[in-house]
């Protein structure tokens, strides 16, 4: 099943404005939901693949067990305009 741009525009606004820890989640089950032999090397270098799986299950845990402090991105954007002036 193939996915018009139009639609797959329209899910990703969707997903975006799923809080943090929904987005991490749902990130998480769209690469576990991938075929085990997905060409992940034409779009990133295999041992860099495994190193980003690994960074984004470390992620995952640290939001589930509530040891990473989630903020929202429009705070995080009024924070870096005062920082930085813009």
């Amino acid at each position: 099943m193939t996915i018009a741009s139009k639609d797959r525009t329209e899910l990703l606004v969707r997903a975006l404005s799923l809080s943090d820890a929904d987005r991490a989640k749902l990130a998480q089950e769209l690469v576990d939901s991938l075929p085990s032999d997905y060409a992940w090397g034409d779009h990133m270098k295999p041992d860099l693949r495994e190193e980003w799986i690994t960074e984004a299950r470390r992620r995952i845990a640290e939001i589930d067990s509530g040891e990473t402090e989630l903020i929202d991105g429009s705070e995080v954007m009024q924070r870096l305009r005062e920082k930085f002036g813009a």
